[in-house]
């Protein structure tokens, strides 16, 4: 595994359950411009950007204001995503409301409420059950 591909876990793992992060994170220009530009990407592509920055942010790792910048960019996308489907699943409960429908989240925005900041955690879509009238909510 390539160095800018182990910055990724040792960050999460710092985020996500307080491990020490290692010395070469927090040290001025021991990564180069280049390995944060792969660590973007990756950390992009794998769903955990946000995730990443908040514990790169906390844990004052040394990243270049370059690099800091575009993760704030990201980061602010995956914020402004999440506040969207939250809106849109909170209309879809008003509404199951109104017409006697109990729901429940699942996956998705109900799993970030597990994550230290729910709205870094990034979902695909609002998955939810009707309790067996997926059915007739459809209608």
């Amino acid at each position: 595994m390539s160095r800018a591909a182990q910055i990724i876990p040792d960050i999460l793992k710092y985020t996500l359950w307080e491990t020490p992060l290692p010395d070469y994170l927090l040290n001025e220009g021991e990564i180069s411009v280049e390995e944060w530009q792969v660590v973007h990407s990756l950390a992009r592509r794998q769903g955990v950007s946000a995730i990443a920055f908040e514990g790169m942010m906390r844990g004052k790792v040394a990243i270049p204001r370059a690099m800091k910048m575009r993760f704030i960019s990201t980061t602010d996308s995956v914020e402004q995503e999440y506040e969207r489907k939250k809106q849109a699943l909170l209309k879809v409960a008003r509404l199951g409301n109104e017409h006697g429908f109990k729901l429940m989240i699942l996956k998705g925005l109900g799993l970030s409420l597990s994550y230290p900041t729910p709205q870094h955690r990034p979902s695909s879509d609002n998955d939810i059950w009707f309790f067996g009238r997926q059915r007739e909510a459809d209608r």
